[in-house]
């Protein structure tokens, strides 16, 4: 397996039962799992870059053994979508009341 550490080149993951710190432990509804965490670069749309993830799901499910779920355990652009939509609806409301002021 090939994993990229930020700031480094791709290394090579030859033994992932072994390699790590052999206190960390991911836990899921109770049940030993591998976490997965990802993070956007600085310069990227989160929204856009969480919707190409759960776009991918599907595919990647494919490639698991049978016995194996993937699961998402917290998604935190739900607030920053309420935002957007928030934002959109007070730019609207703006416009009106503007273009209304205007005339």
């Amino acid at each position: 397996m090939d994993i990229r550490v930020p700031s480094s080149t791709p290394r090579r993951w030859e033994n992932p039962v072994t390699a790590g710190h052999s206190r960390s432990a991911g836990w899921y509804n109770k049940q030993p799992s591998v976490l997965l965490i990802i993070t956007k670069q600085g310069d990227a749309n989160v929204i856009d870059t969480i919707d190409r993830i759960y776009k991918l799901l599907p595919e990647l499910k494919q490639w698991v053994p049978a016995g194996l779920d993937i699961e998402v355990l917290v998604d935190r652009t739900q607030t920053i979508r309420a935002s957007v939509r928030d934002m959109q609806l007070t730019l609207a409301a703006s416009a009106v009341a503007t273009a209304a002021t205007v005339r």
